[in-house]
């Protein structure tokens, strides 16, 4: 995939409206049912764990994010992938930030489909 330029950035000039929490709440929802489930950060480090196709596409959605924004982590004490995704987006109140991971997270998923289904 190319490299990610976020909606803020593309559109920094647009002011956005709040996104209600219950539309945060339903794209997580979407995203978990599409991509299915994350395996935490602690069963990861363990010699059984074989990395699944979503683990990896959490991966780099939080990959991608995190470089953009310059940051370690997404949301502390997260404890998946998934968790760091759905922190951010439910317990930040940064519009942009909401705009650019529902982007991402949607453009990975149609990538997703597209070539797994």
């Amino acid at each position: 995939m190319h490299t990610f330029r976020p909606y803020s950035l593309r559109h920094s000039d647009l002011l956005y409206e709040d996104i209600p929490l219950e539309i945060r709440e339903q794209i997580i929802v979407l995203i978990i049912n599409t991509l299915g489930a994350c395996t935490s950060f602690y069963d990861m480090t363990l010699y059984c764990y074989h990395n699944s196709h979503s683990d990896e596409v959490y991966r780099r959605i939080c990959k991608t994010l995190r470089k953009e924004y310059g940051l370690f982590t997404l949301y502390a004490q997260s404890t998946s992938y998934l968790d760091e995704l759905s922190n951010l987006l439910l317990k930040t109140n940064d519009k942009r930030k909401h705009i650019d991971t529902i982007e991402l997270a949607f453009k990975y998923i149609d990538t997703y489909l597209r070539t797994y289904e």
